[in-house]
């Protein structure tokens, strides 16, 4: 990884539990299915039915495809910047190629259960980004570096 010198020493790396962010996404789209069909029985509240089984599949298809676009992800934190590993390929980024960051979560049982205690969303300079979840044992500390260096 020759990009990846430039950024100086690496301080950490982070490696995404894809295993799990899977099995997630498919006992959540799986709930929001049983959810929405029970909407249809004699259900005592369908709404509440619909509103927790579009939420279930809402988050288990952010995590299916996360998982499907970014298989053996591991983030690589530099002083100079972050490398973003996944499906077999490095990319390097600078500290000053990120636009902007974000980590709009609350930290509680639920969020923690859903892998979205952390939602670190870096958008980059010249358009795309980058999400980091909870899914990524330390994600809190890469969040809380990330987010003091881009200010």
């Amino acid at each position: 990884m020759a990009g990846s010198r430039e950024l100086g020493a690496r301080v950490t790396r982070y490696e995404t539990d894809n295993a799990k962010r899977g099995h997630l996404a498919f006992a959540l789209l799986s709930i929001g299915v049983v959810f929405l069909v029970a909407c249809f029985l004699p259900f005592p509240s369908p709404v509440v039915g619909g509103i927790l089984g579009l939420a279930c599949l809402g988050v288990g298809w952010k995590h299916a495809r996360l998982a499907a676009k970014h298989p053996e992800e591991a983030f690589l934190l530099h002083e100079g910047g972050l490398v973003h590993e996944h499906s077999g390929q490095a990319h390097v980024y600078r500290w000053h190629e990120f636009a902007s960051a974000t980590n709009n979560t609350r930290d509680n049982a639920l969020t923690r259960l859903l892998g979205l205690d952390v939602h670190l969303r870096i958008t980059l300079v010249g358009g795309g980004e980058i999400v980091v979840t909870g899914l990524t044992p330390g994600a809190r500390q890469l969040a809380d570096t990330v987010l003091r260096v881009a200010r």
